[in-house]
């Protein structure tokens, strides 16, 4: 699978699992942020930034002041990835903001190039499962081979569809009709 997001960021998978990489080809474009994205961003950094290590401070303390400024450098575009990536998925976002503010940087994590490739492996997996339709399910088994990796495989009567879920996300690993 090969996908060009908006950014001009390339995505490969790897082991055919659409495990995504993220290659930088060309820098993707500054990121403007509302004030709404703005101030839940800074929130949360001031709050990371505080849990660090002072020797560990300086990339987030930068980032924190590109956010103070409303428009994030492409230099800082991956950071700030990894940022909403912990905060959202942790949970902190919706415990310290409400479904609110999880929906606002939910929003802006959507607008990086990990949050595309993260749109475009559901797209890929919602389509794999809308071929599912009108057949009738024989077997639907869960399995993990190590912590953190599942497999799902669902069978019908003209199909196999099986699915990994991991910690970057969901995606189709084969279908064998």
């Amino acid at each position: 699978m090969k996908f060009m997001p908006s950014s001009a960021t390339s995505i490969r998978t790897v082991n055919n699992m659409a495990d995504p990489i993220v290659e930088l080809t060309i820098q993707p474009k500054r990121l403007d942020l509302s004030e709404t994205e703005r101030d839940l961003l800074s929130e949360e950094l001031r709050g990371l930034i505080n849990a660090l290590p002072p020797q560990s401070r300086t990339p987030y303390q930068v980032l924190a002041e590109s956010v103070k400024e409303a428009s994030v450098p492409p230099q800082q575009i991956r950071l700030l990835e990894s940022v909403l990536e912990l905060v959202l998925g942790s949970g902190k976002t919706r415990h310290s903001h409400r479904a609110e503010g999880e929906r606002v940087l939910q929003g802006l994590f959507k607008r990086t190039a990990r949050g595309q490739a993260t749109e475009q492996q559901i797209a890929q997996v919602n389509r794999a499962l809308e071929v599912l339709k009108d057949q009738k399910v024989e077997k639907i088994e869960a399995s993990s081979s190590v912590p953190g990796h599942y497999t799902l495989t669902i069978n019908t009567s003209d199909m196999q569809l099986q699915l990994v879920i991991h910690a970057r996300g969901i995606a189709v690993d084969k279908t064998t009709i």
